[in-house]
């Protein structure tokens, strides 16, 4: 009976349509095809216009994931290695952020853009609905080996408390793999 269940689930990614996008400065996808990706993960901002704009990571996961397309308005096709290309000129820390949100989405977590510039990723509980829940999880994204300035560690510590939010240090390996600590403040 789980087997039946599977297969039907494969069934139906594959019948899923694959969604065209544009790549401008941003990623996106008209107001035609928006709801095709929004509603099935939260994935991007609704623009005023009803397009959806991307982030660089949720292009990439889309796109690896075979559930966009992306062209230029010259109509270039942009692959995955493309794109990664593309945004790593004005993103260095790219791969990171990208593995780290990877394996978030993997999890089931609906992942949004995290806000200053420490934190990373703002994290729901699996099967939380936006507008109505809250976030219950920062994240600041570390490469092993790098130091990380106890300021910083200050900064998004208290950032995390005043907004009553739990701390994720994600830590990214140099084989890409990411192993998450919680971090928080203890008072004495």
């Amino acid at each position: 009976m789980g087997e039946e269940k599977e297969s039907t689930d494969l069934e139906q990614e594959e019948k899923e349509e694959v969604v065209l996008a544009e790549l401008d400065v941003d990623v996106i996808i008209n107001k035609d095809q928006a709801h095709l990706i929004y509603e099935r993960g939260y994935y991007g901002q609704l623009q005023d216009d009803e397009s959806l704009k991307l982030d660089p990571v949720e292009a990439l996961l889309l796109s690896e994931r075979k559930r966009i397309t992306v062209f230029d308005k010259a109509g270039k096709e942009y692959h995955f290695s493309d794109l990664v290309k593309n945004f790593v000129k004005d993103y260095p820390d790219l791969w990171v952020k990208y593995l780290c949100y990877k394996d978030l989405r993997s999890r089931g977590y609906i992942v949004r853009a995290g806000y200053g510039t420490e934190i990373d990723y703002r994290v729901y509980d699996r099967g939380a609905q936006l507008g109505t829940d809250a976030a219950k999880y920062l994240v600041h994204t570390v490469v092993e080996g790098t130091p990380l300035k106890l300021l910083t560690l200050d900064q998004i510590t208290q950032v995390a408390k005043s907004n009553r939010k739990k701390l994720v240090l994600a830590v990214v390996d140099r084989v890409g793999e990411v192993t998450f600590y919680k971090a928080q403040v203890v008072d004495l």
